[in-house]
């Protein structure tokens, strides 16, 4: 039998063969890149390291030495940073010069790695692999950067002061204390004002409750105009010649005095019988034992760290406020109304018992769509909900957009079709009224609330409302449901975080609707005296 020729490969078996050599090939260079860039960067780690050590032993061994002083200690760990900071950038750049030559090669043997699909497998697995490295060493850099950045700043800040007092801090004086409550005092310029007399804050941030305001005021009575003055000029432990630190730290420690508390004016409060937030005004007088410095006056109690107005449900403002200052968030004060006065009281200037009278008046009549009423149980603020208008609520795990329905009647003028007796109106919650009969109470289609949960009961924030899930047409169709007051959130479309709720989108529209209606038919009946809302509402207007 003849043999065949070496050009005759009819099945092209030395084609394939070559396309596995060069593909083998390829791999080992892969492999071996991947080894040498692991040893290398093994290498240089440990270069590294070995040059922070010696830097940092002789670093330390020249401040034994005192041959540089304190003031250059951070300008020597900049320079640390700066050439580590370095050597990761270095690191990365020479990591990414490497996968940018292996893609390289995997452009230049396209042909072999399309016929030999566990070719390209492997090198996209090892291009990935080494991404990952990359990425390893980009977020070390980025580490690194941040620490930088704040050792500068810590630096710039410090590299002016002496090297005893870089080396040796000393703890805070009164003269020193940041003023509590800065936040809170810059709204108000008053307040702003009385903020640049406060030292009252403690060296942990803590403030000082009614036990330390005793402790630190003592049995002399208030300190004279010249005290403030005789404080700054004494210097650390002066006072203490018995060694002791504990009366230091309690003169540090102060409660509020009258010319650190914030001040509003009543027509603020008030705002012509219409404001966006009502506050109760309450008398407070310390006792004629009691040590506090706030004299007798007019306060509301608001917590402007957790948007907290309290007495706006017709309760006690300092009750309710003592609950909440009891919390942690406050530091678990104790329930007095001392310290509810000196931590969330604000002054009330240019007020007297007739426009007190007049202010609390308007707790005792708030409409159900009026700004909010307080949670007994933890202090925290609940909306009364406005028909028509989205909020926020959990259902199933989810949070999602709802729109509160009426209390009775139909709900065509929200652009919604049915009646409230078709799914609410059978076996509505315990918080409604119901007759002889057990059956609920309406009056004018409006159910009625129950006794304990009108309004300014103690019951009030128990209520719940009528509520339609919004929902998008592809996923099934809207549904209601009663839900607590507590459980309503407000809703801001201007917000980006609401947006990504469910319903959002769709509630949305359906609000902007809704006010496009109402504006259009309102629009209408003032050129339209004849024409009456609910002709509007029922579409029976219009040419």
């Amino acid at each position: 039998m003849e043999n065949t020729p070496a050009s005759e490969d009819p099945a092209g078996l030395g084609e394939v063969q070559e396309i596995v050599r060069r593909g083998n090939r390829y791999l080992g260079l892969i492999r071996t890149s991947a080894s040498r860039c692991a040893r290398k960067m093994e290498d240089r780690k440990k270069r590294a390291e070995r040059q922070k050590e010696k830097l940092r032993a002789e670093y330390e061994a020249r401040v034994d030495e005192a041959i540089i002083d304190e003031a250059a200690r951070d300008a020597q760990r900049m320079a640390d940073l700066c050439r580590q900071r370095k050597e990761l950038d270095q690191q990365r750049k020479k990591l990414t010069h490497e996968i940018q030559q292996l893609y390289g090669r995997m452009k230049q043997d396209a042909t072999a790695t399309k016929e030999r699909p566990e070719l390209e497998s492997s090198y996209m697995h090892r291009v990935r692999c080494l991404d990952e490295e990359a990425k390893l060493f980009e977020t070390k850099c980025s580490q690194q950067h941040a620490g930088f950045i704040d050792a500068m700043q810590h630096y710039l800040h410090s590299r002016d002061k002496t090297p005893d007092v870089m080396s040796t801090p000393e703890p805070l004086t009164e003269s020193e204390a940041e003023p509590e409550d800065a936040d809170d005092m810059a709204e108000d310029p008053a307040a702003d004002n009385a903020g640049a007399a406060e030292q009252n804050a403690a060296p942990d941030g803590d403030r000082c409750s009614v036990l330390q305001l005793q402790k630190n005021a003592g049995q002399d009575g208030p300190p004279d105009a010249n005290a403030g003055a005789e404080k700054r000029n004494r210097t650390p432990g002066a006072d203490n010649e018995d060694g002791s630190d504990q009366d230091a730290r309690s003169r540090r420690k102060r409660a509020r005095d009258n010319s650190t508390l914030p001040t509003i004016d009543y027509d603020d409060v008030y705002q012509g019988g219409n404001p966006k937030h009502m506050y109760q005004i309450v008398w407070f007088a310390p006792h004629s034992n009691s040590q506090s410095r706030i004299e007798a006056g007019w306060f509301i109690i608001r917590c402007q760290q957790h948007g907290l107005h309290f007495g706006s449900n017709g309760r006690n403002a300092l009750a309710s406020a003592a609950k909440h200052i009891s919390g942690a968030e406050h530091k678990h004060l104790q329930k007095t109304h001392a310290n509810v006065v000196e931590t969330l009281g604000w002054r009330v200037q240019n007020c007297d018992a007739a426009k007190v009278e007049k202010n609390n008046a308007m707790l005792r009549r708030i409409p159900d769509n009026g700004p909010g009423i307080q949670d007994a149980q933890n202090g925290r603020e609940i909306i009364y909900p406005e028909v028509g208008k989205p909020y926020i609520t959990r259902d199933g795990g989810r949070a999602w957009v709802v729109m509160v329905l009426p209390l009775g009647g139909y709900f065509a003028d929200l652009g919604v079709q049915g009646h409230f007796d078709d799914d609410l109106g059978c076996n509505p919650p315990r918080c409604f009224k119901r007759g002889p009969d057990g059956k609920p109470v309406f009056v004018e289609e409006i159910l009625q609330w129950a006794d304990g949960y009108q309004d300014g009961q103690p019951r009030a924030y128990e209520r719940q409302y009528p509520v339609r899930f919004f929902n998008k047409p592809e996923k099934g169709p809207a549904w209601v449901k009663w839900v607590r007051i507590r459980d309503l959130r407000p809703y801001d479309s201007e917000n980006p975080k609401h947006h990504k709720i469910s319903g959002s989108l769709v509630a949305r529209t359906h609000y902007r609707e809704l006010l496009g209606r109402r504006e259009e038919a309102w629009s209408y009946i003032h050129r339209q005296p004849d024409v009456t809302w609910w002709q509007c509402r029922d579409r029976s207007w219009g040419p």
